[in-house]
Protein backbone atom coordinates (compact mmCIF):
# COMPACT_ATOMS: atom_id res chain seq x y z
CA UNK A 1 0.00 0.00 0.00
CA UNK A 2 2.97 2.31 0.51
CA UNK A 3 4.31 1.71 -3.00
CA UNK A 4 4.24 5.08 -4.86
CA UNK A 5 3.43 3.24 -8.08
CA UNK A 6 0.38 1.72 -6.40
CA UNK A 7 -0.76 5.12 -5.13
CA UNK A 8 -0.41 6.59 -8.62
CA UNK A 9 -2.50 3.81 -10.14
CA UNK A 10 -5.22 4.48 -7.53
CA UNK A 11 -5.38 8.23 -8.24
CA UNK A 12 -8.98 8.44 -9.43
CA UNK A 13 -8.45 12.02 -10.67
CA UNK A 14 -6.41 10.47 -13.47
CA UNK A 15 -8.74 7.54 -14.00
CA UNK A 16 -12.14 9.25 -14.15
CA UNK A 17 -13.32 11.64 -16.86
CA UNK A 18 -13.77 15.23 -15.70
CA UNK A 19 -17.53 14.98 -16.19
CA UNK A 20 -17.67 12.10 -13.69
CA UNK A 21 -15.64 14.02 -11.11
CA UNK A 22 -17.91 17.04 -11.55
CA UNK A 23 -20.94 14.88 -10.96
CA UNK A 24 -19.42 13.22 -7.87
CA UNK A 25 -18.46 16.54 -6.25
CA UNK A 26 -21.79 18.16 -7.11
CA UNK A 27 -23.57 15.36 -5.23
CA UNK A 28 -21.81 16.33 -2.00
CA UNK A 29 -22.19 19.85 -0.57
CA UNK A 30 -20.71 23.34 -1.05
CA UNK A 31 -18.56 22.80 2.03
CA UNK A 32 -17.21 19.49 0.67
CA UNK A 33 -16.48 21.08 -2.70
CA UNK A 34 -14.45 23.80 -0.99
CA UNK A 35 -12.55 21.18 1.01
CA UNK A 36 -11.79 19.21 -2.13
CA UNK A 37 -10.35 22.32 -3.78
CA UNK A 38 -8.16 23.00 -0.74
CA UNK A 39 -6.72 19.54 -0.15
CA UNK A 40 -6.23 18.38 -3.74
CA UNK A 41 -4.55 20.57 -6.37
CA UNK A 42 -5.62 18.00 -8.95
CA UNK A 43 -9.28 18.39 -7.95
CA UNK A 44 -9.25 22.18 -7.59
CA UNK A 45 -10.15 23.05 -11.21
CA UNK A 46 -13.05 20.62 -11.08
CA UNK A 47 -14.21 21.53 -7.58
CA UNK A 48 -14.23 25.24 -8.47
CA UNK A 49 -15.83 24.79 -11.88
CA UNK A 50 -19.12 26.29 -13.02
CA UNK A 51 -20.43 22.78 -13.72
CA UNK A 52 -20.17 21.92 -10.02
CA UNK A 53 -21.35 25.19 -8.50
CA UNK A 54 -24.28 25.65 -10.84
CA UNK A 55 -25.72 22.45 -9.38
CA UNK A 56 -25.53 24.02 -5.89
CA UNK A 57 -27.53 27.03 -7.07
CA UNK A 58 -31.35 26.84 -7.16
CA UNK A 59 -32.63 25.63 -10.51
CA UNK A 60 -34.48 28.94 -11.01
CA UNK A 61 -31.63 31.22 -9.93
CA UNK A 62 -31.48 32.94 -13.33
CA UNK A 63 -35.16 33.86 -13.17
CA UNK A 64 -34.74 35.18 -9.62
CA UNK A 65 -31.71 37.31 -10.50
CA UNK A 66 -33.56 38.67 -13.54
CA UNK A 67 -35.90 40.38 -11.04
CA UNK A 68 -32.89 42.16 -9.51
CA UNK A 69 -31.99 45.68 -10.68
CA UNK A 70 -28.65 44.46 -12.07
CA UNK A 71 -28.47 41.22 -14.04
CA UNK A 72 -24.66 41.42 -14.40
CA UNK A 73 -24.46 38.79 -11.65
CA UNK A 74 -25.42 36.20 -14.26
CA UNK A 75 -22.03 36.64 -15.95
CA UNK A 76 -20.09 35.82 -12.78
CA UNK A 77 -18.36 32.51 -12.11
CA UNK A 78 -20.88 30.28 -10.38
CA UNK A 79 -18.83 29.78 -7.20
CA UNK A 80 -18.40 33.53 -6.82
CA UNK A 81 -22.13 34.00 -7.45
CA UNK A 82 -23.03 31.35 -4.88
CA UNK A 83 -21.07 33.02 -2.08
CA UNK A 84 -22.18 36.50 -3.08
CA UNK A 85 -25.80 35.40 -2.73
CA UNK A 86 -24.96 33.73 0.59
CA UNK A 87 -23.60 36.89 2.19
CA UNK A 88 -25.27 39.71 0.26
CA UNK A 89 -29.08 39.65 -0.07
CA UNK A 90 -30.30 41.06 -3.37
CA UNK A 91 -33.47 43.13 -3.66
CA UNK A 92 -36.22 41.89 -5.97
CA UNK A 93 -39.85 42.77 -6.69
CA UNK A 94 -39.08 46.50 -7.02
CA UNK A 95 -37.12 46.51 -3.79
CA UNK A 96 -39.91 45.14 -1.58
CA UNK A 97 -38.36 41.67 -1.09
CA UNK A 98 -34.86 40.28 -0.69
CA UNK A 99 -33.42 36.96 -1.79
CA UNK A 100 -30.46 35.11 -0.29
CA UNK A 101 -28.95 31.63 -0.18
CA UNK A 102 -28.30 29.64 2.96
CA UNK A 103 -24.55 29.14 2.55
CA UNK A 104 -24.32 25.57 3.86
CA UNK A 105 -26.99 24.09 1.62
CA UNK A 106 -27.92 26.63 -1.06
CA UNK A 107 -31.54 26.64 0.14
CA UNK A 108 -33.55 29.72 -0.71
CA UNK A 109 -34.23 32.45 1.86
CA UNK A 110 -36.54 35.44 1.41
CA UNK A 111 -37.40 38.51 3.40
CA UNK A 112 -40.68 40.29 2.78
CA UNK A 113 -39.98 43.97 3.39
CA UNK A 114 -42.49 46.09 5.27
CA UNK A 115 -43.84 47.41 1.94
CA UNK A 116 -44.64 43.82 0.92
CA UNK A 117 -46.76 43.31 4.05
CA UNK A 118 -50.40 44.10 4.69
CA UNK A 119 -50.45 46.47 7.68
CA UNK A 120 -53.83 47.62 8.96
CA UNK A 121 -53.87 51.46 8.78
CA UNK A 122 -50.33 51.28 7.40
CA UNK A 123 -51.02 54.14 4.97
CA UNK A 124 -52.57 56.38 7.63
CA UNK A 125 -49.85 58.77 8.91
CA UNK A 126 -51.74 59.18 12.19
CA UNK A 127 -50.95 55.54 12.98
CA UNK A 128 -47.89 54.50 10.95
CA UNK A 129 -45.05 56.37 9.28
CA UNK A 130 -42.65 55.16 6.59
CA UNK A 131 -39.02 56.03 7.15
CA UNK A 132 -35.52 55.12 5.98
CA UNK A 133 -32.89 53.61 8.25
CA UNK A 134 -29.27 53.12 7.19
CA UNK A 135 -29.10 49.67 8.80
CA UNK A 136 -32.03 48.33 6.76
CA UNK A 137 -31.60 46.51 3.45
CA UNK A 138 -34.85 48.13 2.27
CA UNK A 139 -35.44 51.75 1.33
CA UNK A 140 -38.35 52.04 3.78
CA UNK A 141 -39.40 50.51 7.08
CA UNK A 142 -42.71 50.89 8.90
CA UNK A 143 -42.69 52.73 12.23
CA UNK A 144 -45.69 52.49 14.52
CA UNK A 145 -46.89 55.80 15.97
CA UNK A 146 -49.96 54.53 17.82
CA UNK A 147 -52.64 51.89 17.27
CA UNK A 148 -55.01 49.93 19.44
CA UNK A 149 -55.56 47.21 16.84
CA UNK A 150 -52.24 45.78 15.64
CA UNK A 151 -52.57 43.51 12.62
CA UNK A 152 -49.74 42.73 10.19
CA UNK A 153 -49.81 39.99 7.55
CA UNK A 154 -47.48 38.66 4.87
CA UNK A 155 -47.62 35.78 2.41
CA UNK A 156 -45.37 33.88 0.05
CA UNK A 157 -45.98 31.20 -2.56
CA UNK A 158 -44.50 27.84 -1.57
CA UNK A 159 -43.32 27.28 -5.16
CA UNK A 160 -40.79 30.06 -4.57
CA UNK A 161 -39.17 28.11 -1.71
CA UNK A 162 -36.85 25.11 -1.69
CA UNK A 163 -38.71 21.81 -1.65
CA UNK A 164 -38.15 19.17 1.01
CA UNK A 165 -37.19 21.86 3.52
CA UNK A 166 -38.33 22.75 7.02
CA UNK A 167 -38.76 26.55 7.08
CA UNK A 168 -39.35 29.05 9.85
CA UNK A 169 -40.65 32.61 9.59
CA UNK A 170 -39.16 35.42 11.68
CA UNK A 171 -40.47 38.89 12.42
CA UNK A 172 -37.53 41.30 12.00
CA UNK A 173 -38.04 44.48 14.00
CA UNK A 174 -36.79 47.12 16.42
CA UNK A 175 -38.38 49.13 19.22
CA UNK A 176 -37.71 52.84 19.45
CA UNK A 177 -37.30 54.94 22.58
CA UNK A 178 -41.01 55.79 22.77
CA UNK A 179 -42.14 52.17 22.68
CA UNK A 180 -45.19 51.35 24.71
CA UNK A 181 -47.58 48.42 25.06
CA UNK A 182 -45.11 45.60 24.35
CA UNK A 183 -43.57 45.28 27.80
CA UNK A 184 -45.18 42.62 29.99
CA UNK A 185 -47.84 42.13 27.28
CA UNK A 186 -47.57 39.47 24.61
CA UNK A 187 -48.54 39.60 20.96
CA UNK A 188 -49.77 36.69 18.88
CA UNK A 189 -47.74 35.27 15.99
CA UNK A 190 -48.76 32.44 13.70
CA UNK A 191 -48.01 30.78 10.37
CA UNK A 192 -50.71 29.18 8.23
CA UNK A 193 -50.11 26.92 5.22
CA UNK A 194 -52.86 26.93 2.63
CA UNK A 195 -56.29 28.38 3.23
CA UNK A 196 -56.98 26.88 6.65
CA UNK A 197 -56.08 28.72 9.85
CA UNK A 198 -54.41 25.67 11.36
CA UNK A 199 -51.15 27.18 12.60
CA UNK A 200 -50.23 27.39 16.27
CA UNK A 201 -50.66 30.88 17.72
CA UNK A 202 -47.56 31.81 19.70
CA UNK A 203 -47.72 34.36 22.51
CA UNK A 204 -44.42 36.21 22.51
CA UNK A 205 -42.74 39.21 24.09
CA UNK A 206 -41.43 41.81 21.66
CA UNK A 207 -39.97 43.74 24.60
CA UNK A 208 -38.34 42.26 27.68
CA UNK A 209 -40.57 41.97 30.75
CA UNK A 210 -40.20 44.85 33.18
CA UNK A 211 -39.37 42.60 36.12
CA UNK A 212 -35.74 42.87 37.15
CA UNK A 213 -33.66 39.76 36.46
CA UNK A 214 -33.59 37.40 39.39
CA UNK A 215 -30.45 37.68 41.49
CA UNK A 216 -28.56 34.88 43.20
CA UNK A 217 -28.65 34.81 47.01
CA UNK A 218 -25.94 33.82 49.47
CA UNK A 219 -26.63 30.65 51.45
CA UNK A 220 -25.66 29.95 55.02
CA UNK A 221 -23.13 27.35 53.90
CA UNK A 222 -21.08 29.84 51.88
CA UNK A 223 -22.51 28.90 48.47
CA UNK A 224 -24.81 30.95 46.23
CA UNK A 225 -28.23 29.85 44.98
CA UNK A 226 -30.83 31.01 42.50
CA UNK A 227 -34.35 29.69 41.93
CA UNK A 228 -34.78 27.90 38.60
CA UNK A 229 -38.56 27.43 38.90
CA UNK A 230 -41.27 25.84 40.98
CA UNK A 231 -43.69 22.91 40.70
CA UNK A 232 -46.40 21.12 42.69
CA UNK A 233 -45.85 17.42 43.41
CA UNK A 234 -49.35 16.08 43.92
CA UNK A 235 -49.02 12.28 44.01
CA UNK A 236 -45.37 11.73 43.22
CA UNK A 237 -46.21 9.76 40.08
CA UNK A 238 -45.83 12.44 37.42
CA UNK A 239 -42.50 11.11 36.17
CA UNK A 240 -39.51 13.30 35.44
CA UNK A 241 -39.67 17.08 35.72
CA UNK A 242 -38.75 18.84 32.49
CA UNK A 243 -38.14 22.49 31.72
CA UNK A 244 -41.38 24.49 31.57
CA UNK A 245 -42.68 24.93 28.04
CA UNK A 246 -45.21 27.74 28.63
CA UNK A 247 -42.82 30.65 29.08
CA UNK A 248 -43.48 33.27 26.38
CA UNK A 249 -40.82 33.35 23.71
CA UNK A 250 -38.53 36.37 23.65
CA UNK A 251 -36.80 38.14 20.78
CA UNK A 252 -33.16 37.55 19.87
CA UNK A 253 -30.61 39.98 18.47
CA UNK A 254 -29.44 39.37 14.90
CA UNK A 255 -26.00 39.93 13.45
CA UNK A 256 -27.28 42.89 11.38
CA UNK A 257 -28.38 44.86 14.44
CA UNK A 258 -32.10 44.07 14.20
CA UNK A 259 -34.15 41.87 16.51
CA UNK A 260 -36.01 38.77 15.40
CA UNK A 261 -38.54 36.41 16.87
CA UNK A 262 -39.81 33.17 15.38
CA UNK A 263 -43.40 33.31 14.19
CA UNK A 264 -43.75 29.59 13.41
CA UNK A 265 -42.45 26.85 11.16
CA UNK A 266 -43.69 24.70 8.31
CA UNK A 267 -42.41 21.96 6.03
CA UNK A 268 -42.36 22.71 2.31
CA UNK A 269 -42.58 19.27 0.79
CA UNK A 270 -42.97 19.71 -2.97
CA UNK A 271 -43.60 23.42 -3.27
CA UNK A 272 -47.19 22.90 -4.40
CA UNK A 273 -48.98 23.70 -1.15
CA UNK A 274 -50.12 27.12 -2.41
CA UNK A 275 -49.54 30.04 -0.06
CA UNK A 276 -48.03 30.43 3.39
CA UNK A 277 -49.40 33.32 5.46
CA UNK A 278 -47.65 34.97 8.41
CA UNK A 279 -49.51 37.08 10.95
CA UNK A 280 -48.69 39.42 13.84
CA UNK A 281 -51.72 40.45 15.89
CA UNK A 282 -52.58 42.18 19.16
CA UNK A 283 -56.15 43.47 19.22
CA UNK A 284 -56.81 44.29 22.87
CA UNK A 285 -58.26 47.77 22.35
CA UNK A 286 -57.89 48.64 26.03
CA UNK A 287 -54.17 49.20 25.45
CA UNK A 288 -52.46 51.28 22.81
CA UNK A 289 -49.24 50.17 21.14
CA UNK A 290 -46.38 52.45 20.04
CA UNK A 291 -42.77 52.43 18.90
CA UNK A 292 -42.54 49.19 16.87
CA UNK A 293 -40.33 49.41 13.75
CA UNK A 294 -40.87 46.61 11.24
CA UNK A 295 -38.20 45.78 8.66
CA UNK A 296 -39.97 42.68 7.42
CA UNK A 297 -40.62 38.96 7.79
CA UNK A 298 -37.79 36.59 6.92
CA UNK A 299 -38.43 33.04 5.71
CA UNK A 300 -35.40 30.75 5.93
CA UNK A 301 -34.57 27.11 6.67
CA UNK A 302 -35.11 26.28 10.32
CA UNK A 303 -32.16 26.63 12.73
CA UNK A 304 -30.21 28.92 10.38
CA UNK A 305 -29.09 31.96 12.36
CA UNK A 306 -28.67 35.54 11.26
Amino acid sequence: MSDPKFRRTMDFTKLLPEECMCLIISLTSPRDACRSALVSPALRPVADSDDVWERFLPCDYQEIISRYSSTSLLSWAKKRLYFHLSFHPILIENGTMSFQLEKETGKKCYMLGARALSIIWGDTPQYWTWTSLPESRFSEVAELRIVWWLDVKGRIETRNLSSGTNYAAYLVFKLNGSRYGFRERTVGLHVNVGETASGEVRSVFLDHPQNDPQQAQERGDGWMEIETGEFFNECGDDGFLDHPQNDPQQAQKRGDGWMEIEMGEFFNECGDDGTVEFCLREIDCNYDKRGLIIEGIEVRPKNIGR
